[in-house]
């Protein structure tokens, strides 16, 4: 996979192996696979077709491709992680700071401190 910056858009590879990815883990694109190995069934003819399809081009082409779908949208899926996880990490140190202002504050107004060597006398 590429390394691709975070102003970039994705390259046509990218969109192409992430379109196939959501698209061909379906059930509708399941069901089209089941349709295509029950037509030998109806013309037998067909047989060859269905198996050059079914195996070369659906196991060698679709799953490295599935793959390549995959490893993008994790790298996906981490950078949202890492946001989300900076976004609570900065909600916390706010919320932090904010305690040790109110804590200061209470113990400038009541002389109430949490640690003697916080109360002024």
């Amino acid at each position: 996979m590429e390394d691709q910056k975070p102003e970039q858009k994705p390259g046509f590879n990218a969109r192409l192996a992430l379109w196939l990815t959501l698209h061909v883990g379906t059930m509708g694109f399941f069901y089209a696979c089941v349709g295509l190995v029950t037509v030998p069934l109806i013309w037998p003819v067909t047989m060859a077709v269905v198996q050059y399809i079914s195996s070369g081009y659906l196991q060698l082409i679709f799953l490295p491709l599935i793959m390549v779908g995959q490893g993008i949208l994790n790298a996906l899926a981490d950078k949202r992680h890492q946001a989300r996880h900076q976004e609570q990490l900065d909600g916390q140190n706010r919320m932090i700071a904010h305690l040790e202002l109110l804590v200061e504050k209470l113990c400038e107004k009541d002389g109430v401190c949490l640690d003697e060597s916080d109360k002024e006398q």
